[in-house]
């Protein structure tokens, strides 16, 4: 599987979409800085730069932005027939599978902290401070990963099962949306007030893992900040609950496609 892995690190870096879908998180980071100071609501400075990276993958963009990337990459050798020649080659199509996946995710991965080490180095240049928040930002950050493993595994197995670009990708934007709204009508019927379903998507279980941001920097970008370590928890439980679910249904998928 080595030379596999080398040719699909290879695609994966000639990509234009990887470095397009990068630069549009990065730049989104800037516009919200720049809100951020034309609001006038707080400065970097009030804060650590280990808190200002937390605030590097707020709201929804991030699932739209895997979606676009993680959709391309995966459906391009099923679009172009490349596929074909790859399995041609001796390779099965759990090891094609297997290595896509792997790949893929090391690009988001690159994606996510992107973000978050420019957040960091802004934060620095602004005057934040060095000062690290303790074993409570340690397991933030832990299940803000395992989330968007999650999130990644979720956008890969539909990538599989539809197999086209353009679909693929809009029903990969798509799916965040058809999720929460029936979710959030289940949380009407049950309780007017809170909300307890909605709390166990994907979406709002990141946003349980934004921690530590000063309150009125979160209340000007609209972010939640976590509960306790009970909400990480369960961010955690029910993100490997999902990746598992979402992982053995893509396995399945794959196994049984026709290329």
């Amino acid at each position: 599987m080595k030379n596999l892995f080398k040719f699909e690190f290879r695609k994966l870096f000639h990509r234009t979409s990887f470095y397009v879908c990068t630069s549009i998180m990065i730049l989104v980071d800037i516009l919200s800085i720049v809100a951020v100071h034309l609001l006038g609501v707080t400065s970097y400075s009030d804060m650590s730069a280990w808190e200002a990276t937390q605030t590097a993958i707020s709201g929804n963009l991030l699932t739209i932005v895997l979606a676009v990337f993680v959709s391309m990459f995966v459906c391009e050798d099923t679009t172009g027939g490349t596929i074909k020649n790859i399995c041609g080659k001796g390779y099965d199509r759990l090891q094609v599978f297997i290595t896509k996946y792997l790949v893929s995710l090391c690009g988001t991965l690159i994606i996510y902290y992107a973000c978050m080490a420019f957040m960091f180095i802004y934060a620095l240049i602004s005057g934040a401070s060095l000062e690290f928040a303790g074993s409570q930002l340690v397991l933030a950050y832990a299940a803000q990963l395992v989330v968007i493993i999650a999130t990644h595994t979720l956008i890969f197995s539909v990538a599989v099962l539809i197999g086209k670009n353009g679909l693929a990708i809009a029903i990969n934007v798509l799916i965040p949306m058809f999720i929460t709204l029936p979710l959030l009508i289940i949380d009407y019927l049950v309780d007017m007030e809170k909300m307890y379903a909605t709390n166990c998507w994907l979406d709002q279980l990141k946003a349980t893992t934004i921690n530590y941001i000063s309150e009125p920097l979160s209340d000007a970008l609209g972010l939640s900040t976590v509960v306790g370590g009970n909400g990480l928890e369960q961010a955690v439980i029910l993100s490997i609950v999902y990746f598992v679910v979402f992982a053995v249904l893509g396995v399945f998928i794959n196994q049984k496609k026709q290329y």
